[in-house]
């Protein structure tokens, strides 16, 4: 994930984007990127 460093994860309530791909197992999200901060509606 894009602007998440080593043992960061994203906050409860906070926003994402991105984009799936379809593999052999299903689909995968990839290009996920934060996109509003927890509480921001």
């Amino acid at each position: 994930m894009e602007g998440i460093g080593y043992g960061e994860g994203l906050d409860e309530g906070e926003t994402v984007e991105f984009d799936t791909e379809e593999t052999d197992k299903g689909l995968s999200a990839i290009n996920v990127q934060r996109t509003g901060a927890a509480g921001a509606y």
